[in-house]
């Protein structure tokens, strides 16, 4: 699976995605280097991005306060609001 992963090539899928997308990376991570989430966010129309200084791959376990901001900030500006029907 990680070799797929590795080997899928979509960024001429990157402009169409019209939703917004918080991009989070972390500035010493050797497996999604800034530059490469740079690349998504200069893709993708919508894109918010944020690198956190000193941390690398499992930015939720190295940063769990910074990225529970980062992800609550976004959703909370982009959530709808709430109808009484069910979350999707």
């Amino acid at each position: 699976c990680c070799r797929a992963i590795r080997d899928l090539d979509v960024r001429d899928r990157f402009a169409r995605i019209s939703a917004p997308v918080q991009l989070i990376a972390g500035s010493e991570d050797p497996s999604t280097p800034p530059d490469r989430l740079l690349e998504l966010h200069r893709a993708i129309l919508h894109s918010k991005i944020a690198i956190l200084q000193g941390a690398a791959h499992i930015l939720n376990y190295e940063r769990p306060q910074e990225v529970t901001e980062l992800i609550s900030s976004f959703v909370s500006r982009h959530s709808l609001p709430a109808t009484g029907g069910a979350v999707r």
